[in-house]
């Protein structure tokens, strides 16, 4: 599959890996994204604001595609906090990929990798309760200027971090983002 052929379908393809709802037992600040609310007895699924959703996703393509532009000096670094969750989205991206750029999946900051290239990208899978200072004071240390994050938690101030508003708790979203990750750099 080539970028082409992902493009007209990116639509249909969020709706189908579920990107548009969220089902997290944590509902605070959701007033910005979440468009209805669907409540079973004890259990409430919210829809997320479409054009937001969508709009994250194509600002997360972009910067996916300027790194691949640059691919002999560019880095890729995905930290997870769940070390399943590390193992699969390995496995998905060593499954095809060429050596066209570096790129490394950690559970930890301790364990950010230094490498001396000049465009790293840094993307920050469901840390849920990570401070921004803690956050920016990381991101620069290690020169990361490009920071992408999915995650659940409302930050007021983003501090120049890309968002995605989701959670990866289920594996069939995580999939998806190892799949488009792994796709758009090849």
């Amino acid at each position: 599959m080539h970028l082409k052929s992902l493009k007209p379908n990116l639509f249909s393809h969020l709706i189908n890996f579920d990107f548009f709802f969220f089902d997290s037992p944590n509902k605070s600040h959701l007033s910005k994204y979440a468009q209805f609310k669907v409540n079973p007895k004890s259990y409430s699924i919210y829809l997320l604001n479409l054009f937001e959703q969508f709009k994250s996703f194509k600002q997360f393509f972009r910067l996916l595609q300027f790194l691949k532009k640059r691919n002999l000096k560019s880095f890729l670094q995905i930290v997870t906090p769940v070390e399943k969750n590390e193992i699969l989205l390995k496995s998905i991206l060593q499954s095809t990929t060429t050596q066209k750029y570096q790129k490394s999946v950690i559970t930890s900051f301790a364990k950010l990798t230094d490498v001396f290239i000049p465009l790293k990208m840094l993307v920050l899978l469901d840390f849920s309760a990570l401070q921004t200072s803690y956050l920016y004071n990381c991101a620069s240390r290690n020169k990361f200027f490009l920071v992408q994050t999915i995650n659940y938690n409302f930050e007021s101030n983003s501090l120049a971090c890309y968002k995605i508003f989701n959670n990866l708790f289920n594996y069939k979203r995580l999939v998806f983002i190892g799949i488009v990750i792994n796709r758009i750099l090849n």
